[in-house]
């Protein structure tokens, strides 16, 4: 008996693969899709975003703060399906209860295995069949069809074929960069970008930070100069190898990545005070005054950390048993002026298993606005495959769905279909 032809052969069950199976059932659920992937289970890399919490779309992007190689494209696409599409996609077709704390939004139950389950429920009830501990190898065109080869030596023959596999974070979920060995004989080398990490954690240039490992602290981390600067903001973490990791780290972190790569020692500049210079100064003088038989670290300790103070007056040569009291105005400007704006070089970041999203993949440009190559009708790549990536709150989930969401469009519109 002849093997079937299936309307779509997805490779990954990850965010957007699942989702755009399920955009295609939901229109028609005649369609025949079929989802392959080296996992034991779909989602695998889905159940760790947000911490388990899923922070899943944001109602309030900025465009600015994404990198692609096509943000006119990208921008178009966003505004053909978005975050209010998404809620409702998640909502009225999923049954997924969201909740948002301002702009973020989130399952009800702030845990990413109800979107992953939904997901999962919804393509089994349509009949979607899932081929699990099973690698998509090669793509061949067959007679106006494509075959799909797999690492163990089927054949899957379908209409169209979505190249859904991820970049190369994770790559215990199975992101190992397979897009480009996927998309060979359809997409030339030079519209492809090089993987690189994204949201990841940051190295600097001094292993003394290993004595704050496991310091949280909220921070205001800038990089480039007043006339280019690039502001982020969130909790900084300390790590036990002394890197530089959470939100304010991580949203500035690809272009630091790019910076690094190409030979450059880019400079961060952390305000641990979130406080400007002066204003940090004036609190400073309040609390030496106020205190002036305590040591300078314990008489500030009210304002920040104290081991993270105690670094920074360490580092700018003061001694943090000094009393308050001959500490002159001076010299607590200029320990306001360190806290405000303390200087990390920047020279090596984590390792794929470390970050959080790949930057690079298919560039944008050279699809078309379902995601698909041009000059060959019917195969799409969609997701972290494609080059397009975002800062941390539910930037790169919502290009999963947006990528999903438009490519599952032109499948259901396509005659070959």
């Amino acid at each position: 008996m002849a093997n079937p032809v299936y309307d779509c052969a997805i490779a990954g069950a990850g965010a957007s693969g699942l989702f755009a199976a399920a955009r295609i059932l939901a229109a028609r659920p005649s369609m025949r899709v079929v989802i392959i992937d080296p996992n034991s289970r779909c989602g695998k890399k889905l159940m760790l975003t947000g911490a388990g919490r899923c922070n899943f779309t944001n109602s309030n992007l900025d465009l600015a703060s994404y990198n692609t190689d096509d943000p006119a494209k990208l921008a178009h696409m966003l505004s053909q399906f978005g975050a209010s599409d998404t809620i409702d996609f998640f909502e009225n077709v999923l049954g997924v209860l969201t909740v948002n704390k301002g702009e973020l939004y989130y399952p009800a139950t702030l845990r990413a295995g109800t979107v992953v389950d939904a997901l999962r429920y919804f393509l089994e009830e349509h009949g979607c069949e899932m081929l699990f501990e099973t690698k998509a190898d090669k793509i061949l065109p067959d007679n106006g069809i494509y075959k799909v080869i797999t690492g163990d030596g089927r054949e899957i023959s379908a209409s169209n074929v979505v190249i859904a596999t991820g970049g190369i974070t994770y790559p215990k979920t199975g992101s190992t960069g397979d897009v480009k060995h996927l998309t060979e004989g359809f997409i030339d080398n030079r519209d492809l970008t090089d993987f690189k990490c994204s949201l990841v954690l940051l190295i600097p240039d001094d292993p003394s930070l290993k004595s704050l490992a496991g310091v949280r602290i909220p921070a205001t981390v800038s990089l480039g100069t007043e006339d280019r600067k690039k502001v982020a903001c969130g909790e900084l973490q300390i790590t036990k190898d002394g890197g530089l990791s959470g939100i304010c780290i991580f949203d500035l972190s690809g272009e630091i990545v790019r910076l690094v790569d190409a030979g450059r020692t880019p400079v961060i500049h952390v305000n641990f005070c979130n406080a400007e210079p002066g204003e940090c100064c004036l609190m400073a003088a309040v609390r030496a005054k106020m205190f002036p038989e305590r040591s300078i670290s314990a008489a500030l300790s009210g304002m920040v950390q104290r081991t993270v103070l105690e670094y920074v007056l360490k580092k700018i040569g003061y001694k943090c048993n000094l009393p308050a009291k001959d500490i002159f105005y001076n010299d607590l400007c200029r320990i306001a002026d360190a806290l405000t704006a303390f200087p990390f070089t920047i020279t090596g970041y984590g390792k794929p298993a470390d970050a959080q999203v790949s930057q690079g993949g298919v560039n944008l440009s050279a699809l078309d606005g379902h995601l698909q190559i041009p000059p060959h009708p019917g195969i799409y790549v969609i997701g972290e495959a494609v080059n397009v990536d975002g800062i941390c709150g539910g930037y790169n989930l919502q290009w999963a769905w947006t990528s999903a969401a438009l490519c599952a469009d032109g499948i259901i519109g396509d005659i070959r279909s």
